[in-house]
This record gives structure tokens, sequence and C-alpha cells, in this order.
């Protein structure tokens, strides 16, 4: 195996390279991992936009994730060599490689490796792993993070029997929140605001009754509509408040209702705390901080999310919709450049050609 390796590295927000890197070292109780499909998430997005920011830069995006055991820690289990596996945790950083380290956190498995991050919340140096069975492809394994993060989301925050359901935003992330909302909970109805006439479709054939294509059509719906609304909206900066998905969600938002919200910004949102305080709206989300949310439970929300791939809850197909080569740098920027214009998701590993 060669010392060094092809990375997918941001060197500064917008500056994005194909770089040379060693080969990490396989850590005692972990494992190195070589690369087979890695999807790109809005964190991804919103690191190359700026939105997000690393601790220190340069940094290897990308933690959507599948790869094959080729090397094992002499402190962890030596029938792991050859398996296939994804995770969830450790870093936002380091799966757009020919190969990562990994030090895995199965279900059952109670030990912690906290540490305080420059982020104001408590990370785990382990992460929540699986194994991946032989129906579940390299191409569709990375899905099992956001379906496992949307999970922990709603499991904390999960909508009552009968509630009407709004989801704000379309993409990947929002249509398996809606998927879930729509066959795992008895809620009444679940619609979703998405501006894009190709989720538009995707939602309303795989799981919303109703679809709002502009913030004006949400606002002509009744006030007082929706019960529970789950925010899977990207940054949304410099926006005109008149035009705020957020204000008329919570305009449409029934007095007590539950907000859930999912995506991450270090870019400061608008709120209107006139609507949260009037209506009185419970503002809700799932800590990434592992002392209320530690990693060997996010372990076993991984074990359902695999379900959900294996009994077609959340299908691949209507989720990802185009793939792309590692080796292929120019392709792999202009998509980070154009990703609010499109309604493709994945980018694959240059391991599968």
């Amino acid at each position: 195996m060669s010392r060094t390796m092809q990375v997918i590295e941001l060197s500064a927000p917008s500056k994005l390279s194909i770089c040379l890197r060693d080969v990490p070292l396989t850590p005692v109780d972990g494992v190195l991992l070589k690369t087979s499909a890695v999807s790109v998430c809005s964190t991804d997005i919103s690191h190359f936009h700026g939105n997000l920011l690393a601790e220190q830069y340069p940094v290897i995006l990308g933690h959507e994730y599948s790869g094959t055991v080729v090397d094992v820690g002499p402190e962890c289990d030596a029938s792991l060599l050859g398996q296939r596996l994804a995770y969830f945790g450790q870093t936002d950083f380091g799966g757009m490689a020919e190969y990562r380290a990994l030090r895995p956190l199965f279900a059952g498995d109670l030990r912690a490796s906290p540490f305080k991050t420059g982020r104001y919340f408590r990370d785990d140096e382990r992460a929540a792993a699986i194994l991946l069975p032989a129906e579940i492809s390299d191409r569709d394994a990375p899905l099992l993070e956001p379906i496992t993060a949307v999970l922990r989301s709603i499991l904390s925050h999960p909508p009552a029997v009968g509630n009407r359901v709004l989801v704000l935003g379309g993409g990947p992330c929002g249509a398996i929140a809606g998927a879930i909302l729509q066959n795992l909970y008895a809620t009444k109805s679940v619609a979703v605001l998405e501006r894009n006439p190709a989720r538009q479709e995707t939602a309303k054939d795989h799981y919303a009754d109703y679809v709002f294509g502009s913030v004006d059509e949400l606002r002509e719906s009744d006030d007082d509509a929706f019960d529970y609304v789950f925010d899977a909206l990207p940054p949304l900066v410099n926006i005109d408040p008149s035009v705020c998905p957020r204000r008329a969600a919570m305009r449409a938002a029934k007095p007590g209702s539950k907000y859930v919200l999912y995506g991450a910004s270090q870019t400061l949102q608008q709120f209107d705390t006139w609507l949260l305080l009037a209506k009185g709206i419970t503002l809700s989300s799932a800590a990434f901080d592992v002392d209320h949310f530690p990693m060997h439970k996010t372990a076993f929300v991984m074990r359902t999310a695999k379900q959900l791939l294996l009994r077609h809850i959340i299908d691949p197909t209507w989720i990802m919709t185009n793939d792309m080569s590692f080796w292929n740098p120019d392709e792999v920027i202009e998509f980070f450049e154009t990703y609010h214009l499109t309604s493709h998701i994945s980018p694959e590993n240059g391991n599968s050609l």
C-alpha cells in the first residue's frame, strides 16, 4: 500500500483542491478503512461556503461514508478485517480521502473518549459504527449517517399522535425526515416547503401529502395549521424577513406547537422571537454534545437506521440521483459550487471505479 493518498481538501472557505497526504496510522483500538463511497451533505456545503468554520485549516471534507477495513489495531477485534462499515460521528471531516482511520463503537459498547471541542460542545473520539450487510451497497451505505442524524432529532423530539407536520426543506435530510414522519409516526399529514421543482416531485411521490412551492403559498394556508415543524433548511444568509421561510412556518404553526431545528450553521439565522413568545412555540434540537446524547446511544440509533434502508422506508433511488468520480476534481469542485441549484446529493468515491 502506498504511504500517500489522494484527498479532497478545504484550505479555506471556497478553496477546495485535490492534494496528496500521508495515509493515517491505524489507531491502537481502531481500524484503517479503504474508502468505498462518500456522499456530500449540507455540512460539507456549509464548510465550503463559510457558514460553518473548521477549528483549523486545511481539512479533508466528508463524513457520510462507507469503507472496508484493511488494517486493525492490536486492541481491536481482528475479525473486523475485511468487513465493510459505515459510521456516525468522530468529526465532520476525513471522509473524502482514499483511506481514513476510525475508532468504531458498535451497539452495546459503552466505552467513551470525550473531549471538548472549540465549538462549545463535547465530542467523542470514537464513532458510532455499524457493519454493512450484503443487501446494502457501498454506494447506498453513506445514507446511514444522515438517516441516523435525522432519527436522533426526531426520537429526541417526536410529534404527537395526529399531529399535522410541516417539513422545511425537501433536500436529502428533509426527505428522510418526511419519510420517517409519514411512515413511522401516527401523524395526520406531512407537508413540505420546497422551491426546487425536482424535489417537489420527489416529495409528492414518496412522503408528502401537501407541497408548498414558495413562502407565498405557505402564507396562503391557514394560520395555526401545523402542530409540528421540522426545520431541515440550509443556512439562510441575508434573507429578507418578509420572505423568510422560518417566519412563515411559525405563522403557520399552532399555539403550543413544537419546532425542531435540525440544520447547523455558525452564521446567525433569523428567528421571529415575537411569534415564539406569542404562540408559545417550543424550539428544540438534538444535541451534538455527547454528555447529553452519548455516542453509545447513537450506535443503537444507527442500527435502526440500517433497518430503514433494508426495509426501503428510506429508498436511495429517490435520495441519491448523481454519482461523480473522486478522481475528477473539476466535477467535484463544480458540484460544491452549484449544490443549491440541483436536486443531486452524492458524489461517489473513486474506489468504486
